[in-house]
């Protein structure tokens, strides 16, 4: 899989206060509206290993709240071969 095989669209606001920085992951809240995207399996098992290796997965939804406690709606994910 090449780098250009993957891209990951959409709009990002990023919604935060005074001095959140220092706790991005729970004090920053994500607005993140995600266009048609392909993404990498590789990628995602940063976050959690039992996803298979070596794949890709369109990708789109709406992310709302902040790394640590968000929410997608109309998650749409599918394999591609």
């Amino acid at each position: 899989m090449k780098q250009e095989d993957r891209n990951l669209a959409g709009d990002l606001k990023l919604n935060y206060q005074d001095n959140n920085f220092s706790d991005f992951t729970n004090k920053v809240n994500w607005d993140f509206q995600i266009d048609e995207s392909i993404i990498a399996t590789n990628e995602l098992r940063l976050f959690y290993n039992e996803i298979v290796k070596n794949e890709t997965v369109g990708l789109s939804g709406h992310m709302t709240g902040a790394l640590n406690d968000f929410k997608v709606e109309e998650m749409n994910a599918t394999t591609l071969e």
